[in-house]
Parts: structure tokens; sequence; C-alpha cells
């Protein structure tokens, strides 16, 4: 079910957001959705659990850490090893 909402804010804040609105192709409701969504991911409210501790990935961004896991290679990734293999080619 939806329903409307009416907000006050700023002349300038408003114009702002229907221009990135546009330009992103979405509505402006459907941006302010988004972002309240995001906050309710962020933040539990009473008689949520806490969304699952990611370590140093919880001070991304929001939008930076939705990624988070996206690529994943399917094996083990030694750095060190990738990149020492990087150099000794580059450097042959």
């Amino acid at each position: 079910m939806e329903t409307k909402l009416t907000l006050r804010l700023d002349d300038e804040l408003i114009k702002h957001a229907k221009a990135r609105a546009e330009r992103s192709g979405k509505s402006l409701s459907k941006m302010v959705g988004d972002f309240f969504a995001l906050l309710d991911d962020l933040e539990p409210t009473s008689g949520q659990q806490p969304a699952k501790d990611l370590g140093p990935v919880d001070n991304l961004p929001p939008v930076t850490r939705s990624l988070v896991g996206i690529l994943t290679s399917g094996h083990e990734v030694d750095d060190k090893r990738d990149y020492r293999a990087h150099l000794e080619e580059k450097y042959r």
C-alpha cells in the first residue's frame, strides 16, 4: 500500500533533488523511499536484529557497502603472490 507523504524542505534543496532525480531516471518519491530504506538497513529499530557486523566494511558509504561480496572469485586469493607474479611478468 502506498501512502502520500508531504515534506517541507528548503526550495533550493527541492530544486537540486528534482534535478538529481531527473538525471538518475527516478522519481523524487522513489529516491526518498530508497533513502529511507537505506536508513532502515543501517539502523535497527526496536524489535529488529542489528545487521551482521561487517567489520571495517561498516564504515563504507551505504552504496559502496551494498556492493561488498558481489565479486567473489570462488577461490582463496593470495594478494602478495598475485602482485609478485604481476611484477615478475612486468619486468621480464
